[in-house]
């Protein structure tokens, strides 16, 4: 089925794209005749121009189908016939989180009638939404007016000009149907179609006491959430047994609530379904590549929402993740995440006093590509042993990335020290704060710290006491040896410095061992 939504989707961007090109010569009805024709024969070239082989698939989907969609088709035009009526009789907020919510159930209703079936729906209201969406935005006529009526009481600010929420609605969907159990899946969709919007709606009519953090939520809301979400968890429990404790229940609704609570936009509507979802799988004990692979994309959204990395590091990022997944266990992931937050939070630290002197990173600590590089690409290697040799692929792993979160500590830390040494033609002499290659106490005793903490967490994550000493000595001493080379050396670059730091790390630590 996944075929066909491929196809789907290659149809309606071809479709879109002839249109828009059409519509600028020629009146509305020829340009959509010739946009389907078009696109026709784009789908027919994919098959070879195979006719044969086009209408069996078509028929085998039309009879794989027969009647099941039928009822929610019509419960599906039913809505948009009722949301037409109400768009101008509600407040925009109620009418928002109602359209949600019937999106909610009406992608519920084709879940129960298949997994497969839910994927084409899908697709096929991207399709659609993604054309009202530029008739709405490029076209004025009859059809954008009806457009704009429809969808404009559901728009938030900022979304007037730019594409509705529906898009990342509809991904968190499409996610946790292709990568979870029908049931699990089942259950995120009914979290998100009825516990945000009913956090929007008490928050707005009864929520007095903002978040800090978030003065546009409340706690009011943020309890309607909990509520509605652990209420959900418990029938679906009850319904069809998740397998689950009632204590992870707990956990999950908390965690989704917690989510739903941050500033994060529409970042919430792929984040909410694949949050409850890994919550439910983690708590049942099946926690499969596929996974991992969908936590993969969540951590990437976060990552990238949280400003931890720009738009290029995160897909890097992610890839470095990628390879992680597939060729080890997920204690490896476990620790880049460890080491990629860890920095993240010590670069924040004191920003504004390291600003001050020029020394803080940049665009408040968002790194960008070359770091990601310079500081995954050993532990990522490191990983990829680990089917060759798993003790080796650990020990290198281990000493890499404890590295690696030693140097970024020294620096961060470093840097706050106003009396830094620079080791110059075999001499020591006093520089300014941020200097490449300096050495302080502030920063050996962020470098201690940092392959301390990295060190702890290696020894939870793999159970090997040894590697606790061994990562605070590579860590340590790696971090030390990057110093070296960077007074020694002014033409390698700071990403150039930041591998040899790793490569040393991973290298003490076979020769601590």
């Amino acid at each position: 089925m996944l075929h066909t939504c491929a196809m789907m989707f290659i149809f309606s961007m071809a479709f879109l794209s002839l249109y828009i090109l059409a519509k600028t010569k020629l009146n509305i009805i020829i340009s959509i005749l010739l946009s389907i024709f078009g696109s026709f024969f784009i789908i027919l070239a994919l098959f070879n121009f195979d006719l044969k082989g086009y209408f069996d698939e078509v028929s085998g989907v039309i009879s794989y189908f027969k009647f099941e969609l039928i009822y929610p088709i019509f419960f599906g035009l039913f809505s948009i016939l009722i949301a037409y009526i109400l768009a101008s009789r509600i407040k925009p907020q109620i009418y928002r989180s109602l359209f949600h919510t019937i999106m909610g159930v009406i992608l519920a209703l084709f879940l129960v009638i298949g997994g497969s079936v839910v994927l084409i729906a899908i697709t096929g209201i991207l399709i659609v939404l993604s054309f009202a969406e530029y008739v709405r935005i490029k076209e004025n006529s009859a059809l954008s007016e009806f457009v704009k009526n429809l969808l404009a009481p559901a728009f938030r600010e900022g979304e007037a000009k730019g594409y509705l929420s529906g898009f990342f609605y509809l991904t968190g969907v499409f996610l946790i149907v292709l990568f979870l159990p029908e049931k699990i899946a089942l259950t995120s969709l009914l979290i998100l179609a009825f516990s945000d919007p009913a956090a929007t709606i008490i928050g707005k009519r009864f929520g007095k006491t903002k978040w800090r953090t978030n003065p546009e939520k409340s706690v009011e809301g943020s309890l309607a959430m909990f509520s509605v979400s652990l209420i959900i968890l418990f029938l679906a429990h009850l319904s069809y047994d998740l397998e689950v404790g009632i204590l992870t229940l707990f956990f999950v609704a908390i965690a989704i609530t917690i989510t739903e609570a941050l500033p994060l936009k529409i970042g919430d509507n792929i984040l909410i379904p694949v949050l409850a979802g890994i919550g439910i799988m983690s708590g049942v004990g099946k926690v499969t590549p596929d996974i991992w692979f969908l936590l993969l994309i969540l951590l990437g959204v976060l990552i990238y929402l949280f400003k931890m990395l720009n738009l290029l590091g995160t897909i890097v990022a992610m890839f470095f993740g990628l390879i992680v997944i597939l060729s080890s266990t997920p204690q490896f992931l476990i620790g880049l995440i460890d080491f990629l937050a860890l920095g993240f939070l010590i670069s924040r630290f004191k920003y504004r006093e390291k600003e001050k002197i020029g020394a803080a990173e940049a665009n408040r600590a968002k790194r960008g590509i070359n770091p990601v590089i310079a500081n995954g690409i050993i532990p990522t290697f490191s990983a990829l042993l680990y089917t060759v040799d798993p003790k080796l692929s650990i020990l290198l792993f281990s000493g890499a990335i404890s590295a690696a979160l030693a140097d970024v500590f020294a620096t961060e830390i470093g840097v706050l020290d106003k009396s830094p040494l620079l080791l110059f033609k075999l001499k020591l002499k006093r520089v300014k704060p941020g200097t490449r290659g300096a050495i302080s106490l502030y920063g050996e005793f962020g470098a201690l710290v940092g392959s301390l903490i990295m060190g702890i967490l290696l020894f939870i994550l793999f159970s090997d006491h040894r590697l606790l000493f061994i990562s605070i000595l590579a860590g340590f001493f790696g971090c030390n040896t990057d110093s070296l080379i960077g007074s020694c050396l002014s033409t390698i670059t700071k990403s150039e410095i930041n591998i040899f730091a790793t490569m040393l790390g991973a290298l003490f630590t076979l020769i601590f061992y």
